[in-house]
């Protein structure tokens, strides 16, 4: 859902689109669904870093690829800003950030953007500030911190939040289900197991 959403925003907005996600696995599925999208005539997707494309997905990891030597200066403090920290594959990266015209820039599972890579991302958009940003991701804003939920904030503003499973049933997008559960209590023969299979592992625990 989150990657046809993305999809649809990048078609609507017209512009050079680049895709940042978790990994390669991911990466594969957003541009097999860009070639059987209702796109443009002409628009391909891809995953070079020369960002040759229509729309261009990458890993998080591409971009945040670091120098360890950059890690601090010379009095062995933490470098800042993030950005001085890149390797020369990261920067040259952003350089093809910089040169690719107005951007929409999509951020898959987007809640992985709360450490460094969120730092880098927001040092690298305040030179883009033409730059669309998109962040997607299905896991509630109410299990961020306080520090994490102001980073989410500037880099993405007030979130959106998607449809509901009752409408989605009730529209006929997803299958009515219901949660059945019943518990049993174990026969002789089984506490007897799972007794001997506690006892085996206290053992090997202390053997430890």
């Amino acid at each position: 859902g989150k990657t046809l959403v993305g999809l649809e925003a990048a078609r609507r907005l017209g512009r050079r689109t680049v895709v940042l996600v978790p990994n390669t696995a991911i990466q594969g599925q957003w541009i097999r669904h860009w070639e059987g999208f209702a796109r443009p005539e002409g628009c391909s997707a891809g995953s070079g870093r020369d960002l040759g494309h229509a729309v261009n997905v990458l890993t998080y990891q591409s971009l945040a690829v670091f120098d360890p030597d950059a890690e601090t200066d010379e009095e062995g403090r933490s470098a800042t800003p993030v950005r001085d920290r890149l390797h020369a594959n990261g920067r040259a990266l952003v350089d093809a950030l910089h040169g690719a015209g107005p951007l929409t820039l999509l951020l898959d599972e987007c809640h992985h953007l709360l450490q460094v890579w969120g730092r880098l991302l927001s040092e690298i958009l305040d030179e883009l500030p033409d730059t669309r940003v998109v962040g997607l991701t299905g896991t509630p804003a109410a299990s961020l911190t306080a520090t994490e939920r102001d980073l989410v904030d500037r880099l993405f503003g007030p979130p959106v939040t998607g449809a509901s499973i009752p409408a989605l049933v009730r529209d006929g997008y997803l299958a009515p289900f219901a949660e059945l559960v019943h518990v049993t209590e174990p026969t002789l023969t089984e506490h007897a197991y799972l007794a001997g299979q506690a006892a085996r592992f206290e053992e090997m625990c202390t053997d430890l």
